[in-house]
């Protein structure tokens, strides 16, 4: 029976909730909760005074002690200068993506070219053109070497048979194809899903009030195809506002397609600094052309993919929200706030990958926010030395489940290597920043509050073999990972 690919694109939210048992503490673990003494110290505390100047604020704190259940040996090492530099409050909110929202956007980040929706997944239809040239990208990679060249051995042994397959199905629909292009141009407005996932797999017995409002646009830029995916929704559990460009139409063997055209873009020289700066720039400059707030480049780098003995070079820049004249720190996760008051919103931040070049290979953009109000300038917070002892509590009544490696994968791992395995967490850096929180009684608003944040590394460590099992080490980036976010307001807990 001949074989075919079936290629479904979706979005997925993947909500995990991670629980852990250990023996019932004396005393209550300080977790957030967002309740009435939080708004009271916001509501009782606001002040008319001008916000102070950015201050240093000496942080020493060097400790050993284990969790109450003897699952976690903390090791701890700071002695900084840390600098606060905002006591606001601001309240958010979700901004909902528009249909000009979106058109501004795709301009933005492409330029004028013709954007049209994206063909449905069941059956899409092509011009004669359209055919051929599809044809001729993928003939060029019809053999294990050239293949294997692009994507590497495992690629090429996953899709080297499907690249013959589809040839031979676009050569028996070309005779009929019609001459001109069947697509249409996109009026930005948002549909639901089965608009373009339409097959009947993709469907299954989901109803249409369970979807969500999304539209899939396709442009061509310089020879390279682009497909935008936007998708909003609105529910009791979560929130879901993105924009994400990428590479390749989005159906058919989309997976050779993307390596195609990243072997185009990104099969580069190591880019230089300069070039570095230049992204930057460029997504900076594309940041505010889409006026959905304001932006400040957090981060940039370059990443690198070993193929073969090819290497893919691309620039990685990540910008964070600007509340109020303050940049938003990135890292937070949800935590112990999001669960008792409003449904999930996502964390605000937008991504850009570049080649070396200046090309736009990757774009992402998380919930974006409206700013509703500055509720204090000046917020009363906690000392350095408070803030402190609540995380030391904190860490004493957590447990190994809370710092990478649950119960789920840590005890047949154990089992396995017939020895426990131990968790090893480490605090060597601190930094004071803004983070959110959920507004209590409300659906969908939000504070922005300064935080302190302590920063470190864990390893999961065999307690006979002294083998590490698991680490956050610092793979991708040289910064310490963040492992407690701590509300410099009441503190509490954030994660």
């Amino acid at each position: 029976m001949k074989r075919y690919l079936s290629v479904v694109i979706a979005f997925s939210l993947f909500i995990s909730v991670m629980c852990g048992c250990q023996k019932v503490p004396e005393q209550n673990a300080v977790i957030s909760k967002n309740d009435n003494v939080f708004q009271e110290k916001i509501n009782n505390a606001i002040s008319s005074e001008k916000k102070p100047a950015a201050t240093e604020v000496p942080l020493k704190w060097r400790d050993e002690f284990s969790s109450t259940d003897g699952s976690v040996t903390f090791h701890i090492d700071i002695e900084k200068g840390v600098i606060e530099d905002s006591k606001k409050v601001i309240e958010v909110a979700p901004h909902f993506l528009t249909s000009d929202d979106i058109r501004r956007v795709a301009e933005s980040l492409l330029g004028n070219v013709n954007f049209y929706e994206r063909r449905p997944s069941d059956n899409p239809q092509y011009s004669k053109s359209q055919y051929l040239q599809m044809i001729n990208r993928l003939a060029a990679y019809a053999n294990e070497k050239s293949l294997t060249e692009l994507m590497g051995e495992s690629g090429a042994a996953t899709y080297l048979e499907y690249i013959q397959d589809f040839i031979d199905i676009w050569n028996n629909k070309l005779e009929s194809a019609p001459e001109n292009d069947p697509r249409i141009l996109t009026d930005w407005s948002l549909k639901k899903e089965r608009h373009y996932n339409n097959s009947d797999v993709e469907i299954a017995n989901r109803l249409a009030e369970d979807e969500g409002d999304v539209l899939y646009v396709n442009a061509e830029k310089n020879g390279i195809e682009y497909n935008l995916s936007v998708i909003t929704k609105q529910n009791t559990e979560y929130k879901i506002n993105r924009l994400n460009l990428n590479l390749t139409e989005g159906l058919n063997l989309y997976p050779v397609d993307m390596a195609i055209y990243r072997s185009m873009l990104c099969r580069t020289e190591p880019p230089t600094q300069e070039q570095i700066d230049a992204a930057s720039n460029k997504a900076q400059e594309m940041l505010d052309k889409m006026e959905l707030g304001s932006w400040s480049i957090a981060n940039a780098k370059v990443e690198s993919k070993q193929i073969g003995d090819t290497e893919e070079y691309v620039i990685q820049v990540v910008a964070a929200p600007v509340i109020c004249g303050t940049i938003a720190t990135l890292g937070q996760h949800m935590g112990n706030y999001q669960d008792a008051y409003v449904a999930t919103y996502g964390m605000t931040y937008a991504e850009f990958l570049f080649s070396a070049n200046g090309d736009l290979v990757y774009f992402n953009l998380d919930s974006p926010i409206d700013i509703i109000e500055t509720r204090n300038e000046n917020v009363e917070t906690f000392s350095a030395d408070e803030l402190i002892a609540r995380v030391k509590q904190h860490m004493s009544l957590s447990d190994s489940d809370a710092y990478g490696l649950p119960e789920e994968s840590r005890i047949p791992l154990e089992d396995t290597k017939g020895e426990r395995i131990l968790c090893n967490v480490t605090l060597s850096e601190a930094e004071y920043g803004m983070g959110r929180v959920p507004i209590a009684n409300t659906d969908d608003h939000y504070y922005y509050i300064p935080v302190l944040i302590l920063k470190g590394d864990v390893e999961y460590i065999g307690e006979k073999s002294g083998q590490c099992y698991y680490a956050n080490h610092r793979i991708v980036s040289e910064e310490a990972p963040a492992l407690v976010w701590i509300n410099a307001v009441d503190g509490s807990i954030i994660s």
